[in-house]
């Protein structure tokens, strides 16, 4: 790893990073305004109720209670996308921004190597995956406090959801590295990217909504990151986290294979 590159990434890409990871606390902020209308809704059968119930798994936990409602800035589309903006950020823009630019060349005339490079990026992007895993926990604290329902909710288990959450930022991390590490240009990356979340999203809509289609999530990283389930206590939360992380992991290496290999900057 690189010490001047890793102050470089921080210092550029941080700020940005840090600000997408703000979205989730917002999140929780609002819900703890609209808990008490939520309560009463969730008694309702309207369409959204019943959407609503459906994924957060009103099979697994009560509907009407506070753990139900404020496990959502832990799934909100909003701290899906937060999450991956704040992994993608860094990481698209070096190697794959900066080979689009053609100042790639320049940065490895010196004694960067391609190796170097991406565990330096890599490494850049870990302090965020915290940030953004422990984010959602905050906001459902905060929520929880404005509306005075801490008592209510299970914090240690929220606490296991915002280690799955760090797993699946990881797994971002890695797919934005080994997608950066192939493309030409950040756009290219960013394009593989946006495929990966579309059928990530894809997949865990039709599992959940369709019990035959099940299996597709467990083809999906979002298919291992159910806080519904880790709430509920149904799964073993240290092994959707391995998964994601190890997963996360393996891209990253591979990542480092694509770079070491290429024939051209």
């Amino acid at each position: 790893m690189n010490g001047v590159l890793f102050g470089h990434l921080l210092r550029r890409y941080g700020p940005l990073s840090g600000a997408c990871l703000l979205l989730p606390v917002l999140v929780g902020c609002v819900l703890g305004v609209f808990w008490p209308d939520w309560k009463e809704q969730a008694k309702l059968a309207t369409f959204g109720i019943r959407i609503a119930k459906t994924f957060l798994r009103s099979d697994l936990i009560p509907a009407d209670s506070a753990t139900f409602f404020f496990q959502m800035p832990f799934v909100h589309p909003l701290t899906m996308l937060t999450l991956i903006l704040a992994m993608a950020i860094p990481s698209v823009a070096l190697p794959a921004g900066a080979r689009g630019r053609g100042s790639l060349d320049l940065l490895l005339a010196t004694p960067l190597t391609r190796r170097g490079l991406v565990a330096t990026t890599f490494a850049a992007t870990l302090p965020f995956a915290v940030i953004g895993g422990f984010a959602p926990l905050l906001g459902t604290w905060i929520g929880a406090q404005i509306t005075g329902v801490t008592g209510e909710l299970p914090f240690r288990a929220f606490t296991h959801v915002s280690f799955e959450a760090i797993g699946l930022a990881l797994f971002f991390s890695g797919a934005c590295l080994f997608f950066s590490a192939r493309a030409e240009s950040a756009g290219a990356a960013i394009g593989r990217l946006a495929i990966l979340v579309f059928w990530s999203m894809l997949a865990e809509i039709v599992g959940t909504a369709w019990e035959e289609a099940a299996v597709l999530k467990q083809f999906s990283p979002f298919g291992w990151y159910e806080p519904a389930q880790v709430l509920a206590g149904t799964v073993v939360w240290q092994f959707d986290a391995a998964v994601l992380g190890g997963a996360g992991l393996l891209l990253f290496a591979a990542a480092l294979l694509v770079a070491e290999r290429r024939k051209s900057a």
